[in-house]
């Protein structure tokens, strides 16, 4: 019930579930975040890094993007794909201590970190928040994890310089797409 300008009137609220995946803060200094396919976690660590709401639902809207995208199911999958190998060797003797499974694991990861920074920088433009600081925040990042510069096989996400580049690129797509009023969805490949 509502009085508004010394009107009464009744107005139903139905919720709408927009989001099944929880948030949890996790009490640790270590600058992470992660997700699991069912929730989003965030250290203690990375809420004090996040200067700003925009860079808080930055990390979020990635983590977001790698459960809507269903990564982790994948990187289970390519993990039990991998381990057949693992048992077949160990049928022969050979203890490969779960190498197969984990290389397998690995597969695809740096496009899964590329793809969720896309997808999120489109989850953080449709929860209205201003992406221009979006790029320099992952910058910021990459300076703090030195080891991220460089890519190598082995690395699970980009490099900061690659990522940079492809998160600016990203961004000025959503905003051209803003200024042209058009659907802000991504240009998802397949």
């Amino acid at each position: 019930d509502l009085i508004r300008d010394d009107q009464e009137f009744t107005v139903d609220i139905v919720g709408k579930e927009v989001c099944r995946f929880s948030a949890v803060l996790v009490n640790s200094e270590e600058l992470n975040a992660w997700a699991d396919g069912n929730g989003i976690y965030i250290t203690r660590g990375m809420m004090r890094f996040a200067d700003s709401d925009t860079e808080l639902g930055t990390v979020v809207a990635h983590e977001l993007a790698h459960n809507s995208q269903e990564h982790i199911k994948a990187k289970k999958k390519n993990y039990f794909l991998g381990a057949i190998f693992d048992v077949a060797a160990a049928v022969y003797g050979v203890n490969t201590q779960g190498a197969f499974g984990e290389m397998a694991a690995g597969a695809y990861s740096q496009e899964f970190e590329a793809e969720a920074d896309y997808v999120g920088l489109y989850a953080l433009a449709l929860a209205g928040y201003d992406l221009v600081e979006v790029p320099d925040f992952w910058r910021e990042f990459g300076s703090e994890h030195p080891d991220s510069i460089t890519r190598s096989y082995a690395s699970s996400h980009p490099s900061s310089a690659e990522r940079y580049l492809a998160i600016d690129n990203a961004v000025s797509e959503i905003e051209y797409k803003r200024e042209m009023e058009l659907d802000l969805s991504p240009e998802m490949k397949e």
